[in-house]
């Protein structure tokens, strides 16, 4: 008796879910499928859906940058700036005054 594996891992959405599918289900649902891998537990998801760097504490999403990125991604530099300077002019006396 020969038995054919079809479904492999496949990790789907921000959480890290991981199931066990074929490929075209991984890709309809625009998941990161793992030809060498035949259980969720040989795979680590959460670094495969949010890491663009290693974890130092493995299984716990420790990239800091993140915080810092999407000022300049999202906002600009122009409006970083102006963010600032209000933060040191006008938001100062307010803390100040509080």
């Amino acid at each position: 008796m020969h038995c054919e594996i079809v479904g492999r891992p496949c990790c789907i959405q921000m959480q890290g879910q991981c199931r066990i599918t074929t490929k075209e289900y991984c890709d309809f649902v625009r998941g990161y499928y793992h030809d060498n891998a035949t259980l969720c537990s040989q795979v680590d998801c959460l670094n495969d859906i949010c890491g663009m760097t290693q974890f130092m504490i493995t299984n716990q999403p420790d990239q800091f940058y993140r915080f810092f990125l999407p000022l300049f991604i999202h906002a600009g530099i122009i409006r970083l700036l102006i963010t600032v300077f209000l933060q040191f002019t006008i938001m100062r006396k307010f803390e100040i005054m509080i």
